[in-house]
């Protein structure tokens, strides 16, 4: 039913962090310092965090997609294009329409970013050498999509609209669609890494749409870092 093994899922997985070794140390640290932004705001840590975060969707799509996954599955390409795309919505969301701000201080919502954020940076890597895995293999955000999906969810979680109600919303679709796109590969493939992605993104987005309708009936009041 499909192209390839999980054994050689990973072995391709651990190849290509190995070859790139350098950057998927760069990768993590970056995606480590977008969650310190959106914890710790501070001017233009919004304009921040969505370069970092398109940054890791267009190396995603052109390192993972359009690199060794394009030699083991034959839709690799075209997940590509749908990577790149959440690249250029968030480049253009984020950057160019300064839709999404961080605010200071703490509430629930920000606190569920923050522990999903930290899953895909800690929790889903980790999860290879514990069932046995190449260390190697390990899934980084900002370098394979299961974790940067989950991560760019979290930190959707932990912003607020500055001049639209639902840009969280709509940045999180590509997200949510790879989470289950992956998590059902992962069911019936026996990959333990991604089986999660599906309940951490349909109750990411869940949250998202009622803090989103929160604010559309009361405002919001929070004070964000541009």
């Amino acid at each position: 039913m499909f192209p390839y093994t999980p054994e050689v899922l990973t072995s391709t997985m651990a190849a290509f962090n190995t070859a790139t070794l350098p950057l998927a140390v760069v990768a993590f640290a970056l995606m480590l310092g977008s969650l310190l932004l959106a914890a710790f705001p501070r001017p233009g840590s919004g304009l921040l965090i969505g370069g970092i975060l398109a940054a890791g969707w267009v190396w995603t799509a052109v390192g993972w997609h359009f690199g060794p996954f394009a030699g083991i599955n034959f839709a690799g390409p075209v997940y590509g294009i749908f990577f790149l795309l959440q690249a250029g919505l968030i480049l253009w969301l984020v950057l160019w329409r300064g839709r999404v701000a961080f605010p200071r201080g703490i509430d629930g919502y920000r606190a569920v970013g923050g522990r999903l954020a930290l899953l895909a940076l800690i929790g889903i890597p980790a999860i290879t050498p514990l069932v046995g895995g190449d260390v190697a293999g390990m899934r980084v955000a900002g370098m394979a999509p299961g974790p940067t999906a989950v991560l760019t969810i979290g930190l959707l979680l932990m912003a607020r609209d500055r001049r639209g109600r639902w840009a969280a919303v709509w940045l999180a679709v590509i997200p949510l669609l790879w989470c289950l796109a992956a998590g059902v590969t992962a069911w019936l493939m026996t990959v333990p890494e991604d089986m999660a992605l599906p309940v951490l993104g349909l109750g990411g987005f869940a949250l998202l749409i009622v803090k989103a309708r929160r604010v559309e009936r009361g405002g919001d009041s929070e004070r964000a870092a541009p």
